[in-house]
């Protein structure tokens, strides 16, 4: 499997935790992500008991016992009112690199690959996942058409391989490329919302909710992103 050129791994870590911590003071969500040059980090309430993931960037290049050192600090600096650990209660702690990868061949003679078994990319935005369902929804299209008859296996399979590496590589890694550089390649959230377009849809759509703006041009579903210094 090799790596795109432009990818994340050599330089970016994430440190995904699950953790039991009182966020009621401060007007969090059950999801939102975080703008910083150094702290970018994602929080979101996973069970209803108030187990939360937290994921944040790290430098790679670490080891697991450097990160794990780090942690208590790291959360001290992010997360609302400064905790110590034994103001919350870690229950996971999972670091690794961050890979955007994609295999030479998703077709070799009667080996099929698909997901993650085929091609990987950071988390933000969900595009493994949705690419990995797109492999399997394309894959079932392909059998179906084989056993009907209505397409010759090889031609179809290799179709399957050429359409969703090309997939991957025009849409999936680039955009969740910059996702993931969305949250950290800004000096503070003044400059995310003068330069970045996402943000400034963003801001628009808030607008347009409170009655302060029409929109003239069609909006997107997206993760609502929240940017602080």
């Amino acid at each position: 499997m090799s790596p795109n050129a432009n990818h994340l791994g050599e330089t970016t870590g994430l440190t995904p935790t699950q953790m039991y911590y009182d966020f009621s003071p401060y007007d969090y969500d059950d999801s939102q992500f975080f703008v910083h040059p150094e702290h970018w980090h994602m929080v979101a309430k996973i069970q209803a008991d108030g187990l939360y993931r937290v994921t944040y960037g790290e430098q790679a290049g670490l080891t697991y016992d450097e990160l794990k050192a780090r942690q208590p600090e790291k959360f001290r600096a992010f997360l609302p009112g400064n905790p110590t650990p034994d103001q919350y209660k870690l229950v996971n702690y999972s670091p690794y690199k961050v890979h955007q990868r994609c295999v030479d061949k998703m077709r070799v003679g009667r080996f099929l690959l698909a997901a993650d078994a085929a091609h990987l990319c950071n988390p933000w935005g969900g595009l493994g996942l949705t690419g990995g369902i797109a492999d399997v929804g394309s894959l079932y299209d392909s059998f179906v058409g084989i056993h009907t008859g209505r397409a010759d296996a090889d031609e179809i399979l290799d179709k399957y391989d050429e359409v969703r590496r090309n997939i991957w590589h025009e849409v999936i890694n680039p955009q969740s490329q910059e996702n993931m550089r969305r949250l950290f390649k800004y000096s503070g959230p003044d400059e995310a919302m003068e330069k970045d377009s996402f943000f400034k849809l963003l801001k628009k759509m808030e607008l347009a909710q409170k009655g302060e703006l029409e929109l003239n041009e069609p909006t997107v579903s997206c993760f609502l992103f929240v940017v602080r210094s």
